[in-house]
């Protein structure tokens, strides 16, 4: 569960943002007539200038709507809250994709956002993050007792509690495996915002030439 959710967390929001869905959506959506006086186009447009929307790319405030969202759903009774029921997941994945989204979106997305300018500052965030994320899969790993375990225990999972099983074990490999793919992708991320920092450098010299 653990590793399905970075996934969901880390490597689908990065895979979304580099395909450009906003400007995708903009292109393809016809745009307001007379007859239909609003439009996809428009209304998307309109979310991505809302005051809510620029305040929320601030670098501080992605920091913590990313970071937060690990640390609300895995270092507290949340989890154990909300993996018990089919709508508590949906909530759970939602948040966590969103979040991804966000921050993702303001780094390195292929579409306009309204975050910070300056590369140094992004670079800066990445490197924050990463470190979060390695004492975030430490705090998985070093942990005494089992999330959700309430909820596992009512599957009924023979191999799950039984002799030969061991769920703790299986929680600490979970986080060790969620380390790595955070650290993984959030490492492709500083390579496309280096690569884009470098492309835009160059453009500037050249623009300043001519």
């Amino acid at each position: 569960n653990l590793i399905s959710q970075m996934l969901l967390a880390m490597i689908v929001p990065l895979l979304l943002v580099l395909g450009a869905p906003i400007a995708l959506l903009v292109r393809t959506v016809p745009p307001a007539r007379k007859e239909r006086p609003t439009a996809a186009r428009q209304a998307v447009a309109a979310l991505v200038n809302l005051p809510l929307t620029r305040a929320s790319a601030h670098p501080l405030v992605i920091l913590i709507l990313f970071v937060g969202s690990f640390c609300a759903i895995y270092l507290t009774p949340l989890f154990d809250a909300a993996i018990s029921s089919h709508l508590g997941n949906i909530l759970m994945n939602a948040s966590l994709l969103v979040a991804g989204f966000l921050f993702y979106w303001v780094i390195i997305g292929a579409d306009p956002a309204p975050g910070p300018d300056g590369y140094p500052i992004r670079v800066a965030l990445l490197l924050t993050t990463m470190l979060f994320h390695a004492l975030f899969g430490l705090s998985i790993m070093m942990r005494g007792s089992l999330m959700g375990a309430n909820y596992y225990q009512s599957l009924g999972l023979p191999w799950l509690f039984s002799g030969s099983g061991d769920p703790l074990s299986d929680q600490r490999l979970g986080g060790a495996v969620a380390w790595v793919l955070a650290e993984f992708s959030l490492l492709v991320v500083i390579v496309v915002l280096l690569a884009q920092w470098a492309r835009t450098a160059h453009a500037r010299r050249a623009a300043e030439r001519y």
